[in-house]
């Protein structure tokens, strides 16, 4: 998982709290606060990020050469 919180954070501000109670209280369809809470996440940062760009920043980030043009580090 990527993300600041440590597992200690979460266990702390979610425990294993439902958001429903009358859903199933296990699996993957367990309606948990935390799921709810990194969903919410994670649609919040799509709407305010393309995929695409993020694709094409890591490229360039990976391709960057900072000695490019400026000779080798024992010149």
């Amino acid at each position: 998982m990527v993300s600041y919180r440590t597992p200690l954070g979460y266990h702390q501000k979610f425990g294993r709290a439902l958001t429903d109670e009358s859903g199933p209280s296990y699996g993957s369809r367990a309606p948990w606060q935390v799921k709810s809470y990194l969903e919410y996440q994670g649609k919040k940062f799509l709407d305010r990020f393309d995929p695409v760009t993020y694709v094409k920043l890591t490229e360039q980030m990976d391709s960057h050469d900072v000695s490019r043009s400026r000779g080798t580090m024992e010149e």
